[in-house]
């Protein structure tokens, strides 16, 4: 037979595990995305380092299209450069970028000019192009700006696979 004494320690030991759970759910991990150039050397690039994640709390944001969502929902990104000034993604801004989904094919899922969210797995970063093309082998053509907002061509084409998800909204 349990005593009271135990049901109250298995109670309490529940309900904190049940807060912790909540907590933990209300927040967004913040991706810091380079929008630069990789093959440079830039200061900025060690702040995109996957160690340099930070948790805020969640949101429930409109969306354009009046319908609501949490940001939970979505990668939650923090621009570092200013390879998309000229498409108005500045520095230090926070957007959210929708995920793709594995099980579709990733030309279903993007169009020419989306600004794609790019994990390169080699070096641990994330980043942020906008696609051009599909080159002969599949690989995404993807480009950013120079300060004065002419095209800077990437030095090479990118995985399918390294493409997570779509830039689409600005975080207030």
């Amino acid at each position: 037979m349990i005593s009271v004494s135990t049901y109250i320690v298995f109670a309490t030991v529940c309900i904190a595990y049940g807060i912790l759970r909540s907590k933990k759910s209300q927040t967004d991990e913040i991706l810091p995305a380079f929008a630069g150039s990789i093959s440079e050397p830039h200061e900025l690039l060690s702040d995109c380092n996957m160690k340099n994640i930070k948790k805020k709390k969640s949101l429930v944001i409109q969306l354009p299209n009046k319908n609501y969502a949490t940001t939970r929902s979505f990668y939650r990104i923090l621009v570092i450069g200013e390879c998309m000034e000229k498409i108005g993604i500045r520095q230090n801004e926070e957007w959210l970028a929708s995920k793709l989904k594995k099980s579709r094919k990733i030309t279903d899922q993007i169009r020419r000019g989306d600004v794609l969210l790019i994990y390169l797995e080699d070096k641990n970063v994330y980043k942020i192009r906008r696609f051009d093309h599909l080159d002969e082998k599949g690989f995404l053509v993807t480009y950013s700006y120079n300060a004065d907002g002419s095209v800077h061509m990437s030095s090479k084409p990118h995985d399918p696979m390294s493409v997570i998800g779509v830039v689409k909204y600005k975080i207030a």
